[in-house]
């Protein structure tokens, strides 16, 4: 469950189940200041780090595709 106000102050409550309380929880860790990888294991973020590192020339490539195509 978020707390929080809308865009007039007036307070509100959000409450989510299952996948949507995790979206709800990520954006929340974006309004603290954290990341995903701040929520995982040591040995887990040390996985996921190896693995965007290794495809890093893949993504970096199909955005400068994307972006040559967009023009």
């Amino acid at each position: 469950m978020q707390d929080g106000g809308d865009r007039h102050g007036t307070p509100l409550v959000i409450e989510g189940h299952g996948y949507f309380a995790r979206c709800l929880q990520h954006e929340a860790d974006h309004l603290d200041g954290r990341l995903y990888l701040d929520r995982l294991t040591a040995r887990a973020r040390k996985s996921a780090l190896r693995e965007m590192a290794d495809r890093q020339e893949e993504v970096f490539a199909r955005r400068a595709a994307n972006t040559a195509r967009l023009g």
